[in-house]
């Protein structure tokens, strides 16, 4: 089954910190973007780095492509009490602003109680709600509790990138059969081609000579090889050949359950050059329309496969 490179996944959990405390409330966050090759950003609060690595490894034994970022915050769960305190470095900043400003009005404007209680409380920042540091032994506990929530993420994670990929499936699977319709009506067209060819080559030929003289002048084995050479130039058996056989092994590559989307992407560039050639060698209108009508259809087929794992 594909996989798709692109998902996201949200979850959140707590972990018991000690009897009486409030513990901590954890979010993780994995987002999942394309990339050439896997890179794996990780962003850890400051007390959680200890774990970066096990984290670094768990990402990476599970995701073989894309740019996955891990998130992980943590914040106190609530707690039915709560405690205020004063930023005594900004209370003391403010004091001493104000008693410079008052040294600098005239004695008579001086007034003592400039700042209100009032004033004070609607600081921002100045009375905060009491947060307690992360103790380092509990730094251990957490991340025990971070890991089982982080793979709880990535099965999401995965899920929604399998989900996608069954759709990039399907879209992929009814864009080569569009393909396979295509070269079908190549093949069909191709005797009507060489008919006009070799009708091509006759009315030159008569434009030269009368047609007493095409009988008694024109030799007709002469007339053969030009007629090869003409048909040799125009033939796109090869390049239909080397489409079908791209077609055949895309559509045995979106039934595998290992990643696949590299493959899928050279393949794409193949069908695109074949599909180049038979343009170029082309001289009919109607094949190149067709062939035209073809390299639409891959460069969609190129531009889905490029999400795809």
């Amino acid at each position: 089954m594909l996989r798709s490179m692109t998902g996201f996944a949200q979850l959140q959990g707590e972990i018991d910190r000690k009897e009486g405390s409030p513990g901590y409330r954890i979010f993780c966050s994995l987002k999942s973007v394309n990339a050439r090759f896997l890179e794996v950003v990780v962003k850890l609060p400051d007390f959680l780095n200890n774990g970066e690595f096990a984290i670094r490894r768990l990402l990476q034994e599970c995701f073989s492509r894309g740019r996955i970022e891990c998130t992980l915050t943590l914040e106190q769960a609530r707690s039915d009490r709560y405690f205020l305190v004063v930023n005594e470095p900004m209370l003391a900043a403010i004091m001493n602003v104000e008693d410079q400003l008052i040294q600098r009005l005239p004695h008579k404007k001086r007034k003592r109680e400039i700042l209100t209680l009032d004033t004070l409380l609607q600081w921002p920042g100045l009375v905060e709600e009491e947060r307690q540091a992360v103790a380092f032994s509990d730094r251990e506990q957490l991340l025990e509790g971070v890991l089982p929530l982080l793979q709880r993420a990535m099965q999401s994670l995965l899920t929604m990138r399998a989900n996608e990929g069954e759709a990039l499936a399907k879209i992929l699977s009814d864009g080569l059969t569009e393909l396979d319709l295509l070269v079908v009506q190549v093949v069909e067209r191709l005797p009507e081609v060489r008919k006009r060819l070799e009708m091509r080559l006759r009315d030159r030929v008569a434009e030269f000579v009368t047609e007493t003289v095409v009988a008694a002048a024109v030799d007709s084995n002469r007339f053969a090889q030009e007629m090869a050479l003409l048909f040799n130039r125009a033939d796109i058996s090869e390049e239909l050949d080397r489409l079908r056989a791209h077609i055949a092994e895309m559509r045995a590559l979106l039934g595998s359950t290992e990643p696949v989307g590299r493959r899928l992407d050279f393949l794409c560039q193949e069908l695109n050059r074949e599909t180049n050639t038979l343009c170029s060698k082309s001289q009919d209108v109607i094949l190149s329309r067709l062939g035209v009508d073809m390299k639409v259809i891959v460069e969609r087929l190129r531009e889905q496969i490029q999400n795809i794992e």
